[in-house]
């Protein structure tokens, strides 16, 4: 079922959410929800905590359906003054990416790395008024989220949702929590403890160990050499 953002007050309600068992590209990510129409509402996306400092290395949006965006759309990173921090462009051409839901799947554009200090941030994308003829079916957002899943270090806050004619920073919605998603970003990935290694330091360690093998075996045949050098003297 698609609902409409201007009636979603009565679907309102308090919503339980955790954070990711472990370390996940993605901002967050949900199991399910409630698919709305962004009618009447141009910019919209949520707010966010950042309790511990985090490196974002991409911006994305959902895919609602994945049949494929409707439009390209602008997403942007504000910090707490309303400065834009990161932009991308979202499209059909940018790197898909699964979720954990079956309404749709991410789609995410590279940014340069930037690393958040703890504090109060905001993420939004704009959708531009849909034309029925001959565009029937615009880009929708995911709200009433269950089953969220936040990265590390992050704490959803709310939903942001305004009317405006351009790319902007989302204002005040607080509704459909946990929602409006939308826009999202992805987390740069960290190399863990034990890690395996890529191809090329594979050959490189391998390179290292024939060497030291090498060397031992010259050295094996050299006191092999001595030592049968002395029984004859």
């Amino acid at each position: 079922m698609k609902v409409s953002l201007l009636s979603a007050a009565a679907l309102a309600g308090a919503m339980t959410f955790g954070t990711a068992a472990q370390a996940a590209p993605l901002g967050l990510d949900f199991t399910s929800g409630t698919v709305f129409q962004t009618v009447g509402f141009n910019n919209l996306g949520w707010s966010f905590q950042v309790t511990s400092a985090v490196t974002l290395d991409g911006l994305g949006l959902f895919d609602e359906g994945a049949p494929g965006l409707t439009d390209t759309h602008q997403v942007g990173l504000w910090d707490s003054a309303g400065t834009l921090l990161r932009q991308a462009t979202v499209s059909n051409a940018s790197a898909a990416q699964a979720s954990a839901s079956t309404l749709g799947r991410w789609l995410f554009e590279d940014i340069a790395s930037i690393t958040l200090a703890a504090g109060t941030y905001a993420i939004g994308a704009f959708y531009p008024n849909f034309d029925p003829n001959p565009d029937p079916f615009p880009d929708f957002v995911v709200g009433l989220a269950t089953g969220l899943a936040l990265a590390p270090n992050i704490a959803y806050l709310t939903s942001l949702a305004s009317a405006a004619d351009a790319f902007a920073e989302p204002g005040g919605y607080g509704l459909v929590v946990p929602g409006l998603f939308g826009p999202n970003f992805r987390v740069a990935a960290e190399v863990p403890p034990g890690a395996v290694p890529e191809p090329a330091s594979l050959a490189l360690i391998a390179l290292a160990l024939a060497t030291v093998a090498a060397a031992r075996r010259r050295c094996a045949r050299a006191v092999a050499t001595r030592r049968v050098g002395s029984t004859h003297r």
